[in-house]
């Protein structure tokens, strides 16, 4: 969605009041979240913005109408926001400011002092202007709100004498939107004279998150609970977050000075041995009284201490009894539950538990697991200790004197944890038993789990068994003296030689790969898979993917991966920049028409001319896919023209081979043009004497039959006209043009997309051959992936240029289709329904093997009925409703001064016609494949210019391209075609330049049959190609792809 930024700064620079924006963009580094999304015909901008202190986040959103370029909404959850957005119909918070900067800076504005004037001079200069420092005071009372404890905090702020807050939302409004109050005669708050400390400003930010939260609570009918005038009520878990704040500061607490401690409680304990083996624990000293129901805060020796959490835990268990007796008695055959349980739980309270001199005799230390690795090949072993304070056992047995109590609980722990990892125990020692993925996934990520148990120590074998789990990557691009880029790349200290092995790994979707040494490479790594990623996508089978020679075209791709991806060691990012710019810049450079061509190019034509002009330059191919009708022949001989002292080879259908010679002959006679083509003798010395030609035209035919006499031959450009013709990238007609030698190539086509997108990347493999990856890539990437035509769009835009003639031709008059439904007669809607019910039959029988030939046979039987009868059943007597159809339409035209053009993609069905026309004493001319070359000129002269023959009977596939019939304003497509795109370029032989009056277009269609599916299927066809070629494209092709139930779906 493209918008002019500058205006929409504008907007937002009226809006926004200065102080809004200079605390805005003090917060930029607190942005947590920018989403921009469209809504309806809006855009919409989301962003998620922390408080200054990190206590709150505030949700905001800006609304833009697209249309207009403005701010039309606004929203954030903040205070300022709540409290001052009712007044204005738009209202910007610093928030708010703080995700227009960011979205501004993303895409390519950044807002500075300019932008907001003398107004933020005159308010830096208010800031940075030396002030008074203003205190603040906290004083806490125990009290109970609803029956709940909860401790009161009240406010005083002031410089020499202290004022109490009596309205703690008032001051927070103040304070954020600077605006004064006067506490008293002697003391005025304003925020632009009076300044706290770092500390104070986040108790006052922590007061306005409660104002917030406050505000939530006021939205019910009950009315707040949390702030009560002067007095703000702090609520169990919210009351440590609040005395960290105040942790600075000596307050009072119950009339009393209290210091505040983040830290444990020293607390003292006692563990004594009592008569027949029974032990006691003890509490030296004050009991800590808790403060909140959390068991978070304790008041202690005079202070209130903010104690660890395992400290918190861990009292509570002993608390309630400690607190009734101060001492805990057990029971003698509750010994062992001491010493394994009880002793450790105080340790983890207090530093400080004293034991008598018995118990000081029992080795009570904790476990220290020691584990060894070693590798010897591709094994690798474990050997385990278990430490109690000196005492080192075997994991096994206890090979002590001693009396070790041992943690029974961790040592199963760590045993489980060393099966998990797959070791078994052989000899005392741990054995690794699993395969090469197993090895990988333990030193990538399994040890890791035994140095949460224990220290780890590695052999010196170990160590050299190394894992590249993020391995470091540099890359780059150099300029070749022949105009391609030097490409080259090195992983750390692996060998190049492994590089295509590991690229391989990648391609099979493999976690890593291992190399010679027995190390690993981690092909999950995000940014080693997007660097390989990029290298798949532009390597063509090199054996050595080190150093590759790559096209410049290649530049686009390159820098969409460098930059999407943040590839930061990518060197010669500025060539690649430069290579891309040109690109874009293509249309704004102009080249002067050469004065020898004899025609008046119109303004798109000269736009095509630059393009092409441009694109050679930088060396580049490109494919011309204009619509049909708009003089892409000519757009190129112009070209041509201007290229002086070049070769160029020009590949043709046979049937506009003669229309190209006429096409130079009129345009540009200097050109030295011959036709390669008819008898080979004379076509290889032609070839043998290509120098003294400037350009040479062929066939696609002739050029496969003369494919080896053209590998000796180079040419500045080859061009290809009906550029679908080679959209089967299997079919050896392709492959001859595009072995062919030539520094540049272009293709032109109306219809650069016609059943798959397949076709659009055997072209592009013919214009710049590995740019659109290979066909299994490009297929994987692109076909059946929506959300990759963006991507595929940025890569073709710069190399295809297409207009269309509504858009360019403004005089050009209408081209009004309709399709024409036919009820067949009786005898003949009869006879095709007995074929139907007998096809049907067939493909439903359970010996019926389904292939898709047999079943396209039925169902050209089928059409063939609906056209004429006659072709299948031999003595039909019948009417035939799609021939008197278009013998009424014809007769009706030719008395009204019309000329007319009927396609049908059967001879034989043109042939009835003809008879039909004969009978009618209607005069006709008539072309089919069997009709050379050079006679096709002649008949389309001979048409355009008679008076007489009114209609023109020509065969979709021979006449459907390369033939300019002006003169007719009537088409007929007596049959359907699978594929609207053919039926287009057929249509267009009349809708062109040139064309004077509206064409009408009719679609006989045989209503009740076979035709109406092929009608819907060519309207999914439309929708596929013009997705493609503007929006979005997710299909291949709508005929092959059926599968046999869809097929079977056609017989109706």
């Amino acid at each position: 969605m493209h918008l002019e930024l500058e205006k929409i700064i504008d907007d937002f620079n009226d809006i926004c009041e200065p102080i809004k924006a200079v605390r805005g963009k003090r917060l930029i580094g607190h942005l947590t979240h920018l989403l921009e999304r469209k809504h309806y015909d809006n855009m919409v901008i989301e962003g998620r913005v922390k408080s200054e202190n990190n206590n709150a986040t505030y949700s905001t959103s800006i609304e833009i109408n697209t249309d207009s370029e403005e701010i039309i909404s606004t929203d954030c959850n903040c205070f300022d926001y709540i409290e001052n957005s009712h007044d204005k119909h738009i209202y910007i918070c610093e928030h708010i400011a703080t995700v227009f900067f960011k979205f501004s800076e993303v895409n390519g504005k950044k807002t500075g002092e300019s932008e907001t004037g003398e107004a933020v001079i005159e308010l830096l200069d208010q800031l940075n202007s030396q002030k008074t420092r203003a205190d603040l005071s906290v004083t806490l009372t125990l009290d109970k709100l609803v029956d709940i404890d909860c401790v009161k905090a009240e406010f005083r702020i002031g410089t020499k004498r202290m004022y109490v807050l009596k309205n703690l939302k008032e001051f927070v409004n103040a304070k954020n939107n600077y605006m004064e109050i006067e506490y008293g005669k002697e003391f005025t708050y304003n925020p632009y004279e009076q300044e706290f400390s770092d500390e104070d400003y986040k108790i006052i930010d922590y007061i306005n998150n409660f104002i917030q939260m406050d505000l939530f609570v006021n939205k019910f009918p009950y009315g707040s609970a949390l702030v009560n005038g002067k007095f703000l009520n702090i609520i169990g878990g919210n009351l440590v977050g609040f005395l960290e704040l105040c942790i600075h500061k000596d307050i009072e607490f119950n009339e009393k000075k209290v210091k505040i401690l983040k830290e444990d409680m020293p607390l003292k304990f006692s563990v004594s041995n009592e008569e027949e083996e029974k032990y006691s624990i003890s509490f030296e000293g004050e009991i800590p009284e808790t403060l909140n129901s959390k068991f978070d805060v304790f008041l202690y020796n005079g202070n209130i201490y903010l104690p660890s959490r395992k400290q918190c835990q861990n009292l509570k268990v002993f608390y309630n009894q400690l607190t009734h007796k101060k001492i805990i008695k057990f029971k003698s055959k509750s010994n062992m539950e001491i010493f394994n349980k009880v002793i450790p739980a105080l340790e983890k309270i207090s530093e400080d538990v004293v034991l008598d001199d018995a118990i000081k005799n029992v080795v009570k230390n904790e476990l220290q697991c020691e584990f060894y690795l070693d590798s010897r090949g591709n094994q690798i072993s474990l050997e385990v200790k278990l430490k109690y304070g000196d005492e080192i056992l075997d994991f096994f047995e206890n090979n002590t004197e001693k009396i070790v109590i041992r943690k029974t609980v961790k040592e199963d722990e760590i045993l489980q944890a060393i099966n998990r990892l797959n070791f078994l125990n052989r000899n005392k020692k741990f054995i690794f038993n699993g395969d090469d993925e197993g090895i990988y996934n333990f030193l990538i990520e399994g040890y890791k789990e035994l140095e949460e148990l224990g220290e780890v120590y590695y052999s010196d074998r170990f160590k050299a068994r190394r894992v590249y789990k993020t391995p470091t990557i540099n890359a780059g691009v150099k300029n070749r003296e022949d105009g391609y880029l030097d490409f080259s790349f090195e992983i750390e200290d692996i060998p190049s030689k492994e590089y295509n092995k590991i690229l391989a790994a990648f391609k099979d979707n493999r976690k890593f790969y291992k190399l010679k040494d027995n190390s690993f490479i981690n092909l999950e790594n995000k940014d080693t898979q997007e660097f390989f990623d990029m290298i798949e996508k532009i390597v063509n089978n090199e054996k050595d993917i080190s150093d590759i020679k790559l096209h410049k075209s290649k530049a686009i791709m390159l820098e969409n991966y460098v930059n999407s991806k943040d590839m930061t060691f990518f060197k010669g990012t500025e060539i690649i920049k430069d290579i891309t710019n040109k690109l874009e810049e293509i249309k704004e450079c102009n080249y002067e028409l050469p004065k020898e061509l004899e025609a008046t190019l119109r303004e798109y034509q000269i736009t095509g001319f630059n393009w092409l002009k441009n694109l050679s330059h930088l060396g580049f191919g490109g494919v011309l896919a204009d619509e049909m009708g708009l003089g892409k022949t000519v757009q190129t001989i112009a070209f041509l023209l201007s290229e002086k002292n070049k070769k160029s080879l020009i590949v043709t259908p046979t049937s506009v081979i003669y229309n190209w010679k006429n096409e130079f002959e009129r345009f540009a006679p200097t050109v030295k043009v011959k036709i390669v083509h008819g008898n080979k003798k004379e076509r290889v010395e032609i070839l043998d004497r290509v120098n003294e030609y400037d350009v040479i035209l062929t066939t696609y035919g002739t050029l496969r039959n003369d494919e080896d006499y053209y590998e000796k031959l180079n040419f500045d450009y080859c061009i290809i006209d009906e550029g679908q013709n080679i959209k089967n990238p299997l079919a050896q007609s392709s492959r001859s043009v595009k072995n062919i030698n030539s520094k540049i190539k272009f293709a032109l086509t109306g219809t650069p997309i016609e059943n798959n997108l397949l076709e659009l990347w055997s072209i592009f493999d013919f214009v710049m051959p590995g740019y659109l990856y290979n066909g299994a890539i490009f297929k994987k990437k692109f076909i059946g992936a929506e959300a990759s035509i963006e991507e595929l769009q940025r890569y073709i835009k710069p190399f295809l240029i297409r207009r269309l003639k509504k858009d360019v031709i403004k005089e050009l008059p209408d081209k009004i289709e309709k399709k024409y439904y036919v009820e067949l007669p009786k005898e003949q809607k009869k006879i095709y329904s007995v074929f139907v019910k007998d096809i049907k039959e067939k493909i439903g029988d359970i010996n019926f093997k389904g292939d898709k030939i047999t079943m396209f046979s039925y169902l050209t039987k089928l059409r063939q009925l609906c056209l004429e009868p006659k072709l299948i059943v031999k003595d039909y007597k019948g009417r035939n409703g799609k021939l008197e159809a278009a013998l009424e339409i014809v007769t009706n035209n030719i008395n009204n001064g019309h000329k007319i053009i009927l396609f049908s993609q059967f001879t034989s069905v043109l042939a009835s016609i003809s008879k039909s026309l004969d009978e009618n004493h209607i005069e006709y001319m008539y072309l089919d494949g069997s009709t050379r070359a050079s006679r096709r000129l002649e008949l389309v002269d001979e048409f355009n210019n008679s008076e007489k023959n009114m209609v023109f009977l020509i065969s979709l596939k021979a006449g459907g391209t390369g033939l300019n019939l002006t003169s007719a304003d009537i088409v007929i497509h007596f049959d359907p075609w699978w594929n609207p795109s053919i039926e287009e370029q057929a249509t267009d032989r009349a809708h062109r330049i040139g064309q004077k009056k509206v064409v009408q277009v009719f679609k006989l269609v045989a209503q009740g049959t076979i035709e109406e599916r092929i009608i819907s299927l060519q309207d999914e066809k439309k929708e596929l190609i013009d997705k493609v070629m503007s929006a979005g494209y997710a299909g291949g092709n709508v005929l092959t792809s059926l599968s046999t139930e869809q097929i079977k779906e056609l017989f109706v």
